[in-house]
């Protein structure tokens, strides 16, 4: 131990003591926070398993967010045996009448104004129109919808160029009404003078 006791000697030494109190303390807060510390892995662990947590949770919300917002799947209509081709056939079975107002020419005949009869025949698909005095013009069916008719090419047409065009038209059945119109193909003269009028079915 150094005998100097000089002011200046004193003085070193207390500031010297200062200094290491100051230093210890410094260490002892240090060592007291550092105890407080949790360890990191667990804690990363723990952040992990919370935010999976909640990813989990938003897909869930959003994915029943989605369900509740799409419209529901449609309902496939039921195919229904009133439409089969057989049934507007069977519907369409009989004899109709019209009174055609204008003469239509067809070649080298005319086909004249007076009462004309179609008759439909589910039984074999037939299609018949008789006319007052050229007898009659027999066509047959090779489709059938709800709301229109296909037929086979008229090859009696007298105009050669159209002998081998078939005929698909429109048609409705209100009550006892039937109205032909838009037929495309076939003998044009004859559709002409079909769906010129309406044809009334007869009821007996």
């Amino acid at each position: 131990m150094t005998g100097h006791r000089e002011p200046w000697y004193l003085d070193r030494l207390r500031t010297e003591l200062e200094r290491a109190a100051a230093a210890e303390d410094r260490r002892e807060r240090r060592g007291a926070l550092g105890r407080l510390r949790l360890p990191i892995k667990p804690v990363l662990a723990f952040a992990a398993i919370v935010i999976a947590v909640a990813i989990a949770i938003a897909a869930l919300g959003s994915g029943e967010d989605e369900r509740s917002a799409a419209p529901p799947a449609p309902t496939p209509a039921p195919t229904s045996a009133a439409s089969s081709p057989q049934a507007v056939l069977e519907r369409l079975d009989g004899i109709y009448t019209a009174r055609i107002t204008t003469s239509v020419r067809l070649g080298s005949n005319l086909l004249p104004a007076g009462w004309y009869r179609i008759t439909i025949r589910a039984a074999d698909s037939s299609f018949l129109l008789s006319d007052p005095e050229n007898g009659a013009y027999e066509h047959t069916i090779t489709g059938a919808s709800p709301h229109r008719l296909a037929l086979a090419p008229d090859g009696n047409c007298e105009l050669r160029e159209q002998r081998q065009d078939p005929v698909s038209v429109q048609f409705s059945l209100k009550d006892s009404l039937l109205t032909l119109r838009g037929a495309e193909g076939g003998c044009r003269p004859i559709w002409q003078l079909l769906t010129s009028a309406p044809w009334y079915k007869d009821k007996t």
